[in-house]
């Protein structure tokens, strides 16, 4: 059990640049902040590599104990977390293996986001499609990065729980799941839509949704198998992404 009292200390220093993605890029490390990020991460196995323990948390501490832990004060907390109020407990991970081949091929839900910017939202997708039992996640395109501490702090200890793959290449996800249905939903009245009720969604099946403001791509949609909507009241352009992908994926395993 270690101590540290300075924020100039130079391992508090690397750890607070991890709230930039360009330092996450080049030190495979992202931060975990709190209790139940921290428990969550433990028990799924992730790697961690420091553990820092508000030093006033008696209890924080014997439950640690066994584990390599470094004591700080709240000043630190506060400098290596994002959080409004700094919590008692952060630690440092390895970021998952980026591969397609870590999501199940056969017979498998996956859940597609394309060119999400809201860390938000992502994070709460992430803790939705764990919730909905999903077999697997893709980000395509440019999506918020994964391992910001929002998208983290949103998911709640569900990021590391279901299989996610970050890419840019559709035809890459199309060859991967050859034969999957690919569902694309869209409130694009051009498109052959089938109300959510009457898509009949099933297994294998790739449920897909692009941003709110514009939506999936061209190429995700040309190489769709079925244009899925939410139905709503006409003067109401569209729901909020995480209710959408609640609303669909709900329907989907009812």
């Amino acid at each position: 059990m270690n101590e540290i009292t300075s924020i100039n200390n130079e391992l508090i220093k690397s750890v607070a640049k991890l709230s930039q993605k360009k330092y996450r890029d080049e030190s495979g490390l992202f931060i975990i902040e709190g209790e139940k990020g921290v428990e969550e991460a433990i028990a799924s196995g992730l790697k961690l590599k420091d553990i820092f323990i508000n030093k006033t948390n008696e209890k924080l501490i014997k439950k640690y104990e066994k584990y390599q832990i470094t004591l700080v004060n709240e000043k630190i907390l506060e400098k290596i977390t994002d959080a409004k109020t700094a919590p008692d407990i952060a630690a440092t991970a390895e970021k998952l293996e980026n591969k397609i081949n870590l999501l199940p091929s056969q017979n498998s839900a996956v859940l597609l986001l394309e060119n999400i910017k809201d860390a938000g939202n992502l994070g709460t997708a992430i803790r939705t499609a764990a919730a909905f039992n999903m077999d697997g996640i893709i980000l395509l395109g440019d999506t918020v990065d994964l391992y910001s501490p929002k998208v983290v702090r949103s998911s709640v200890g569900y990021l590391w729980k279901t299989p996610i793959y970050k890419t840019n290449d559709f035809s890459e996800v199309r060859r991967y799941f050859k034969n999957h249905k690919f569902y694309a939903t869209s409130v694009d009245k051009s498109l052959p839509l089938k109300p959510l009720k009457n898509a009949d969604i099933k297994q294998p099946c790739v449920i897909m949704f692009g941003s709110e403001a514009f939506g999936l791509s061209k190429e995700a949609v040309e190489k769709s198998d079925v244009y899925v909507t939410i139905p709503i009241k006409g003067d109401i352009e569209s729901l909020n992404l995480s209710i959408s992908i609640g609303i669909v994926l709900y329907e989907f395993k009812r």
